[in-house]
């Protein structure tokens, strides 16, 4: 795997602000397949994935403790199992219209993530993918066919949810 799986002290984190692009040609911090986004190891806080993407891996994220915000490109159409899963310091994530599956477990303990919007263009939304998040307020739009279990189990901040018409199935356990 590119970048390796070490995770560098704190101390050693360095300090930048600027916006960083994944994409294939410039980062050594991650590893693309085609279109796929398999890992990434980087100690960037702003991430925005390039529009070349069309699916986040499973754990391609996961218990990365620099990212702050993602904003995810616009032809993402399927982000996987875990895929920021223990991501403790991200707070923000911009989600494309056109996405269509959050997979399982996907923002799980990710407590600082407050601000997710959900695109009208998703269909399923996997089990547990909120678990433990910061998430105030939810609106499932109407696209979203299927909510599975525990979706948002243990969100304390979560205040108000919205379920749009055409929901068909919320899973419980």
């Amino acid at each position: 795997s590119v970048g390796g799986s070490h995770k560098p002290s704190s101390a050693s984190k360095p300090e930048r602000d600027d916006e960083s692009k994944l994409e294939a040609s410039t980062m050594s911090d991650c590893k693309i397949e085609g279109t796929l986004l398999r890992e990434y190891h980087g100690r960037d806080k702003k991430i925005r994935i390039s529009s070349e993407i069309l699916k986040i891996a499973d754990r391609a994220f996961y218990g990365n403790d620099y990212i702050e915000s993602v904003i995810v490109g616009f032809s993402v159409k399927q982000i996987g199992d875990d895929a920021f899963s223990e991501c403790y310091n991200l707070g923000l994530v911009s989600m494309p219209e056109g996405l269509e599956k959050i997979g399982d477990y996907t923002f799980a303990y990710s407590d600082r993530l407050s601000i997710c919007g959900i695109p009208s263009t998703v269909k399923e939304i996997g089990r547990n993918a909120y678990e433990q998040t910061g998430i105030r307020e939810v609106v499932i739009p109407k696209g979203v066919s299927v909510i599975n279990e525990e979706t948002f189990r243990y969100c304390k901040s979560l205040k108000k949810a919205t379920v749009s018409e055409g929901v068909c199935t919320i899973c419980t356990s």
